[in-house]
């Protein structure tokens, strides 16, 4: 029993010890009432630190948020490219089905919505529009729309007459 008891005397004592200079340190570093008055911007680079850490949190999600609205604006353009192509082809008959069905699984395929589909007024032309929701929280920004054509070459003649009747849709 003796030597449990001097046993535990040798594990008790270096806390102890702990203690006791712990209680100094704290006695030592607490502030004194005029010390106060003197160093009022005492804490205050703790408080722009952490403006700045808000600051560089709020511009990295902004950051984050238009990198992943440029990705998905690139994968609908993607989409509604490889869709009208499809959809010419089907048109001018190297392919077979409807060229609007076509240009439907196509946009799917890629990730992207049909919703539009036309045959302007140029023969063997296809002119396509998807949509493709952005993802994550920025969903509720809404989709990125992308506009593509296509069709066969046109002999050059018809194209300055077209180019000078062509204007740009009215939002």
């Amino acid at each position: 029993m003796g030597t449990y008891i001097s046993s535990l005397r040798t594990l008790i004592s270096p806390l102890r010890a702990l203690i006791v200079s712990f209680r100094a340190y704290l006695a030592d570093s607490a502030p004194e009432p005029h010390n106060l008055r003197e160093n009022r911007e005492q804490g205050s680079g703790t408080v722009m630190a952490l403006g700045i850490i808000a600051a560089l949190i709020i511009a990295s999600l902004l950051v984050a948020g238009m990198s992943a609205a440029v990705h998905a604006k690139t994968q609908a353009q993607n989409a509604a490219d490889a869709a009208a192509l499809a959809a010419a082809d089907s048109l001018r008959g190297i392919s077979s089905g409807d060229p609007c069905s076509i240009a439907r699984e196509i946009a799917e395929a890629n990730g992207a919505q049909l919703v539009g589909c036309a045959f302007p007024a140029r023969e063997e032309t296809v002119d396509v529009r998807v949509s493709k929701a952005l993802p994550g929280p920025f969903a509720t920004l809404g989709p990125v729309e992308a506009i593509a054509r296509a069709g066969s070459p046109a002999d050059p003649q018809s194209l300055d007459s077209e180019a000078e009747e062509y204007s740009e849709p009215e939002e």
